[in-house]
Order: C-alpha cells, then sequence, then structure tokens
C-alpha cells in the first residue's frame, strides 16, 4: 500500500494556517524540541571539549594556566574569530539573541543554514577562549534557526514558522539550564510576547522534550547547586529593597555600558575583536575568575566561598567585561555571565547586611536573589527570572523574596534609569525598530490561506470558445484568472465570460478586451500570514491577492483567492 505523503502535508499545512491548529502545532512542538536538544546538546558538548582540553577536567578553571596562558588564550580567539568572520557580509555577522528577535520581527523567523553554522562555529571559539560570555545566546540562535529550518523545508505557513522559532528559544533554554518553564516563559516575554493558549502548548512541549534530552545525558541536576535556603526574618524586607535597588543599578549599568561600547562597532572588526582579546587577557592574568561563562564563581557565591572583595571585584568587573565584548562586536551571549554578576552583587550585599544590621539569612540567598534581579533587569522579563530562580535553586521558600528583588530590580532599571530590554535597545541603537503590537500579532498568527476561496479557474488572455464553453460545462467557476506565461496578470469575473459566450459569435475570445469587470490582482506565497496579505495590497494597490504554491521542481502555481473585502471584514473583526 503507497502512502501519498503530499496530500497529507498539503491538509497539514492548511490546517496550520488557522488558530485552531493544535494538534499540529503540537506535533511541531515535539519536533522542534527534539532537533533542538539535539542541537544545544551537540554545541555544550563541543564547548565542553575544547575547555577541557585546555582546562582539564575542570572546564571553567581558567586558574589552573599558567598567566601567560590566560592572557594569550582570548588573543589567539581574537584572531582566529576574526579570520573566520573577515570576509563575511554584516549580515552574516548578526547571531545571537538580538538577531533572532529581528527575524522573527521582520523576517517571518526565517533563517539560513549559514547563520547556523556561523552560531554553531564561532559560539564554540568564542567560549573555548575564555571570553567573559554565555553559551544560552548562542544556543537560542542554534535552535530559532534549526526549528526554522524544518519548517522551510516542509514549507510550512508562516504563522507557524513564528511558532517554530519560538519552541526553539524555549527548548535551547530549556536544554541548556534543564528548566523547562522558564524556557517557556523566556520564549513567551522576549521572543513571542504572545501568552495565548495557542502558543502554550507547542512552547510547552518542546521545553519539555529539550528538558528531558538534556536530562538523558547530563542526568537531572541543575547547573548550579545551592543548599535550600530561606528568609531569616521578616525584617530583612527593607534591605531586600535596597538590594534591588543595587541590583537594578547594575543592570542598567550594564546595559549603558553594552550600548556606548557599541557605538565603537563602525571600527575594523579585526581590531576590536583583538582588543577585546587583549583586554580579557590582561584582566585573566590578575583575575581568571573573570574568564568564561563563570559557572564555577556562580556556585562558589552561592554556597558563601567567596570573600567580600572577591565579591565586589567580581561583579564590577565582570559587568563591564562582558559588556565591552558584546558591545564591540564579539558574537555571544550574555546570560551566563549576567547570572554571576548578579550573584555576586547579591552575595557581597548579604554580607555587608550582616555586618552593618546583624541579617540571619545566609549570603547564598542573596546571591540567589542577586542571580535573578540581574537577569531581570537587564532581559527586562522578570517573570522569566523569576521561573528560572524557581526552577535552579528547587526551593518555594525563595518565591517570596525573589518576587520582591526582582519587581524592585526591574523597576529601577526601566523607570528609573531608563534602561529597557538590552536586546531590543541594541537592535534599535543599530536601526533595527521593533515593535509589539497586540493587533498585529493577532494578524500575524493566522495563515493568509484560510481566507482564500478556490472557485476559479485559470486561463489564457485569448481562449476559443469551444474550449470556455467545454469548461463551463464542466464547473461553473466565479472567478476566471487570466495568465501571461504561465503567471497571473489579472482577475475577470466569470459571469462576464459566461455572458459574452451567448452573446458572441467568433472563434476566439480576447479576455482583456472583451467587456466584463477585471480586478487588479498581486501574488503572495502561500505561506504569508494574515498581516504580510494586507500589507501588500497596501502598497501595490491591488484588491485581490493571487496566492501561490510551489510544488518541488515546478514553477509556482495559483492556489487560492483572498479579496480585499475578506482582509477587511477580517481586520474588523479583529480590532
Amino acid at each position: 500500500m503507497k502512502l501519498h505523503i503530499r496530500p497529507v502535508l498539503d491538509q497539514f499545512r492548511e490546517r496550520l494556517a488557522s488558530v485552531e491548529a493544535a494538534p499540529q502545532l503540537a506535533l511541531l512542538g515535539l519536533l522542534a524540541g527534539l532537533v533542538t536538544g539535539i542541537v544545544v546538546l551537540l554545541f555544550r558538548a563541543s564547548v565542553e571539549g575544547v575547555l577541557a582540553a585546555i582546562n582539564g577536567s575542570h572546564a571553567e578553571a581558567f586558574e589552573n594556566l599558567e598567566p601567560l596562558g590566560r592572557l594569550l588564550l582570548p588573543i589567539i580567539g581574537a584572531t582566529v574569530i576574526g579570520l573566520y568572520l573577515w570576509r563575511q557580509s554584516a549580515s552574516e555577522r548578526r547571531l545571537g539573541i538580538p538577531h533572532v528577535l529581528e527575524r522573527f520581527a521582520h523576517h517571518q523567523g526565517y533563517f539560513s543554514v549559514k547563520s547556523l553554522i556561523n552560531q554553531f562555529n564561532i559560539g564554540v571559539m568564542t567560549l573555548g577562549s575564555g571570553f567573559s560570555v554565555g553559551r544560552e545566546g548562542p544556543a537560542v540562535h542554534l535552535g530559532a534557526a534549526a526549528s526554522s529550518l524544518i519548517g522551510q523545508w516542509m514549507r510550512l505557513p508562516n504563522n507557524s514558522m513564528r511558532t517554530l522559532v519560538g519552541c526553539g528559544a524555549a527548548a535551547a533554554i530549556a536544554a541548556s539550564f534543564n528548566t523547562p518553564l522558564a524556557g517557556v516563559i523566556f520564549a513567551i516575554e522576549i521572543i513571542l510576547l504572545d501568552f495565548s493558549l495557542a502558543s502554550l502548548l507547542p512552547l510547552t512541549l518542546a521545553a519539555v522534550t529539550g528538558a528531558l534530552l538534556s536530562q538523558l545525558v547530563y542526568g537531572s541536576t541543575s547547573v548550579i547547586n545551592v543548599p535550600p535556603l530561606a528568609l531569616g526574618s521578616l525584617w530583612e524586607v527593607p534591605w531586600l529593597i535596597v538590594c534591588g535597588i543595587v541590583l537594578g543599578a547594575l543592570g542598567a549599568l550594564f546595559s549603558w555600558w553594552l550600548l556606548a561600547c557599541q557605538r565603537w562597532q563602525r571600527g575594523p572588526l579585526f581590531i576590536r575583536l583583538l582588543g577585546i582579546g587583549v583586554l580579557t587577557g590582561a584582566i585573566g592574568w590578575y583575575l581568571p575568575e573573570a574568564m568564561g561563562m563563570g559557572y564555577d564563581s556562580l556556585n562558589a557565591a552561592l554556597i558563601g566561598q567567596l570573600s567580600l572583595g572577591v565579591l565586589l571585584s567580581l561583579a564590577l568587573i565582570k559587568t563591564l567585561l562582558t559588556a565591552t565584548s558584546i558591545g564591540f562586536g564579539l558574537p555571544a551571549g550574555l546570560i551566563s555571565p549576567i547570572l554571576v554578576c548578579g550573584a555576586c552583587m547579591g552575595g557581597a550585599l548579604g554580607l555587608i547586611g550582616q555586618d552593618l544590621f546583624g541579617l540571619r539569612s545566609p549570603s547564598g540567598l542573596y546571591a540567589m536573589l542577586g542571580m535573578a534581579a540581574a537577569m531581570g533587569a537587564i532581559l527586562q522579563a522578570p517573570l522569566a527570572a523569576l521561573i528560572a530562580l524557581l526552577e535552579l535553586t528547587h526551593n518555594p521558600h525563595i518565591v517570596f523574596p525573589g518576587m520582591l528583588v526582582v519587581a524592585i530590580a526591574n523597576l529601577t532599571a526601566a523607570q528609573v534609569l531608563g534602561q529597557g530590554s538590552v536586546f531590543l535597545q541594541s537592535l534599535r541603537q543599530q536601526g533595527i525598530g521593533i515593535r509589539f503590537s497586540p493587533q498585529v500579532q493577532a494578524m500575524q498568527a493566522v495563515g493568509v490561506s484560510t481566507l482564500m476561496e478556490r472557485d476559479f479557474i485559470c486561463l489564457p488572455r485569448v481562449v476559443t470558445v469551444e474550449h470556455a464553453k467545454r469548461l463551463f460545462a464542466q464547473r461553473t467557476p466565479r472567478w476566471i484568472i487570466i495568465e501571461r506565461d504561465d503567471k497571473p496578470i489579472t482577475l475577470l469575473r466569470a459571469a462576464d465570460l459566461a455572458s459574452q459566450l451567448a452573446s458572441d459569435n467568433s472563434t476566439d475570445i480576447d479576455l482583456l478586451t472583451m467587456p466584463g469587470e477585471r480586478r487588479d490582482l498581486c501574488v503572495l506565497p502561500m505561506q504569508a500570514t494574515v498581516h504580510e496579505a494586507l500589507a501588500e495590497l497596501q502598497s501595490q494597490n491591488s484588491e485581490v491577492l493571487c496566492l501561490m504554491v510551489r510544488r518541488r521542481r515546478s514553477a509556482p502555481r495559483p492556489a487560492g483567492l483572498v479579496t480585499r473585502e475578506a482582509l477587511d471584514h477580517y481586520y474588523q473583526l479583529n480590532r
């Protein structure tokens, strides 16, 4: 028995264009989670393999290297990265979460294979060179790109492509941190900005699948190890508020300095990368803890092993070093370093509170709170930060102080110091504006193919009376698409041709000159969303959209028609 794949896939695509495609989206979520999990695990294994070859069994123990080795490692890494990117265009150098946001907002979530390869290779080079950056940003890019490529291969409608990108991001965070719920909230708060149930189901399945693969390889333990700590007394609430303000200021400092350094990106890329390498090596000579992602320093801060001086030095130096590296154009992530910076600053504030006011809570508790507060303030994603805090610590007692500190830190960074999401600010400074409108999002969530009508036939400009009568004997269409060289050029009402056939005794009929009502049309791929369709009609000043479908190894052919009236009606219903 032969299975006919094409009709099944066509039905799958058409169903995905609707907002009521829960089973199909769930299947896509599982597939995206599986592919993303595999890609992210390969990436993580590659990074850890390089670091193990450099540092031995303790991958992030850069202090095991001789000072000269710590100086030369990032310089050599910067040279290799610069040579790799030397002949690539500026668009090909765009990587990380800001690039994911750009592709999602302006390109319907489409990524190229080269983008995925670049991110994988450069991510391994960067993290293996000891730079103060994180692996989660590259992982999100890899997950989004891998999931997008699945959708492109299946030629899925653009509304589901956007969901796939979100699924890839959720699965990447879940696989990196072993935090599936935080992955879902991160994708919603940072990428999709869509809290609808339609997107929640595939995101959840993708995140669970990514976390499951991570647990199968690395076990169920978290990337950090903390004891079950709790707030010592409610009298510490005023100090928690102070901590939120300080951590919000730290987040604002990070964003401000990154944006300031980004203004220098007009200089030669190789010189900028070499400068970052020299700066990282020089700092690593004296403070090796500032190099790398910093998970070893993070764990030390959480269990109270670091002194006040080390905590403050590491918090400030790593904050500025990470912001400088990314601002100067090093294509890498920032989530891991800001967790370390926040934890160190939080731990320092805990020790200060113990010395000044005799606080009973251990400094590790404040380190946990600082970790979440810094992440929430810099990303402007408080819910994702809180969920990550809860999942990483497995400590329900952290919720109350965590909510307070994260909220205060977010308000301080955004409302008092005027620093929004570092990703959006970075894109805006590069001239890439991203606006999130609920109305636009609603129209981007639906494929225009759900509004199309199929009651048409395609005819060349000149048709014989006999051929036309034979067609009308078989069916009575509403529209006739007039084609030239197998390409649609205009639309004619079928009733006008029927009237002409009844009164015309000639052998041939010119469909462009005969009396009748014609409508200008423009073409659009069948994968387009309702928002794309409205924009295309307005830009082309046309009345009808002809949706085109491409079969493998054949030219695009008309699949359906969408009139301006149908789009206007849908727009009015969803205002």
